[in-house]
């Protein structure tokens, strides 16, 4: 989507096991330590929406997002699967979003929005059979965004 709201991350193998490495972002707190709702910048808000709404993310919580106070930045950490599978909970991000009616795509989004439901056969070639199910679900729901022309509620 290019929305710059997940820090790089790599994949490395220490010691005989495998695990991920993910950029240190300086400057920037877990959410759940700060009074984020009023510092995040609305389209970065709107943006990591998307993005959790795309993935139909559930537990985006205070410890699973950083905020930059001075920028108003946000970065999406800790993706672990039982974000995805847990349906009592929902993202903070989503509520938030909603409640403040940040959830109208802009121009920008509209474009990210396109271009990723354009580039889905290359992303699913040779994946494995759970991450072809969330990025085809991720597709439908972009077009539902499109349609809507918001992040429906």
């Amino acid at each position: 989507l290019g929305f710059r709201l997940v820090p790089p991350v790599v994949y490395r193998t220490v010691n005989g096991m495998e695990g991920s490495l993910q950029k240190l972002i300086k400057d920037s707190s877990i959410a759940k330590r700060l009074k984020w709702r009023g510092t995040v910048k609305p389209e970065e808000l709107t943006k990591a929406a998307i993005f959790d709404y795309l993935l139909d993310v559930k537990d985006r919580r205070g410890d699973n997002f950083l905020v930059n106070q001075a920028s108003g930045k946000i970065w999406l950490i800790d993706h672990d699967y039982w974000m995805f599978l847990n349906e009592i909970l929902r993202s903070d991000i989503l509520q938030e979003t909603q409640t403040r009616g940040l959830n109208h795509i802009t121009p920008e989004t509209q474009s990210a929005l396109e271009r990723f439901i354009t580039s889905i056969t290359p992303l699913i070639i040779g994946a494995k059979s759970e991450v072809v199910k969330i990025v085809k679900k991720a597709q439908e729901r972009a077009k539902l965004i499109l349609d809507k022309g918001k992040i429906p509620s």
